[in-house]
């Protein structure tokens, strides 16, 4: 069964990121929620959410097909500066890996957009949790 353009963007992304060489070691997941209890974060989790989609009609036989992705990134912390420090690199990495850039898994997917959006400091102070999410914009035109 031939899966929806985003969810096969979404795996692309998963791909993309498994097979790269970060400062963290990660394995990456598609999923459509990314709830963790905190118990659960001792490790970093990292989770590729399928979004939204826009279409814009460029001229009678092509569009342009705009795919928005979430990768979220969370874990438990020590709220050391060190440890924030490298998370924060972490996420840097993530957005770099993708602006500008061609998916190898979906060629015709290219990252328009990149929206890092920091962590959350509420859920840092209150429970020690790192949560991170970039927003990886992708256009395909046909």
């Amino acid at each position: 069964m031939p899966a929806a353009e985003i969810v096969t963007i979404a795996d692309a992304v998963t791909t993309a990121i498994n097979d790269a060489t970060l400062s963290q070691a990660v394995d990456a997941e598609r999923v459509y929620v990314a709830p963790y209890d905190l118990k659960d974060l001792a490790e970093l989790r990292v989770n590729v959410i399928p979004g939204g989609a826009e279409s814009e009609q460029l001229s009678r036989s092509q569009h342009t097909h705009t795919k928005t992705v979430e990768v979220v990134s969370q874990k438990r912390t020590d709220r050391t500066k060190g440890m924030l420090d490298a998370l924060t690199l972490f996420v840097e990495e993530i957005a770099d890996l993708f602006r500008g850039q061609r998916l190898d898994e979906y060629e015709p997917a290219y990252c328009s957009s990149v929206i890092v959006s920091g962590h959350d400091p509420d859920l840092l102070d209150q429970e020690g949790r790192f949560v991170s999410v970039v927003s990886l914009t992708f256009e395909v035109r046909r």
